[in-house]
């Protein structure tokens, strides 16, 4: 199971070792980072960011919808990014900064300059996932508390990622 808050690297490097991904060619591939970004992880002590153990979720979701052990995922969009956005009911650039933990700023300078992360996607997928696994948990233990009803017996998420 992927990680639903941040992860230390150990953690980081066991989850991709699970998924064979030990290189760290392979392990840029997938995230979106690179080589070297990798290596240094490697070297640092303490949690990865935030949005590594989003992008971690986000992989798994893919693999959990059957789009194959290294999914070919599309680059962020303005466009596929505002629909993200709206989806996960997120209005305002503070709202996208507290997903990511990362600033404003940070958000802000993507928008405007309509060039994203490579990373972003995967980790926007990711935070879909786990917002909408939640969202069916809350369902399911709703159903619970209700006399006589029936709950489904898998959380079966929705990630809807717009085609570039």
């Amino acid at each position: 199971m992927a990680p639903s808050e941040n992860m230390s690297r150990d953690k980081f490097f066991e989850w991709c070792g699970r998924r064979g991904l030990v290189m760290p060619g392979q392990i840029s591939v997938v995230l979106g980072v690179s080589p070297q970004t990798v290596r240094n992880w490697r070297k640092e002590e303490g949690e990865v960011k935030y949005w590594v153990s989003l992008a971690c979720d986000g992989y798994d979701a893919c693999v959990e919808a059957n789009l194959g052990p290294v999914p070919q995922i599309p680059r962020m969009s303005v466009e596929t990014f505002n629909n993200w956005k709206q989806r996960c009911q997120l209005h305002t650039d503070d709202e996208v900064a507290d997903v990511f933990r990362l600033t404003k700023q940070a958000i802000h300078n993507w928008i405007n300059r309509g060039h994203f992360p490579e990373w972003l996607m995967l980790a926007c997928l990711g935070f879909e996932w786990r917002l909408r696994r939640r969202e069916a948990e809350e369902a399911a233990a709703a159903v619970q508390d209700t006399p006589g009803a029936t709950s489904q017996t898998g959380i079966v998420p929705s990630i809807e990622a717009d085609q570039p």
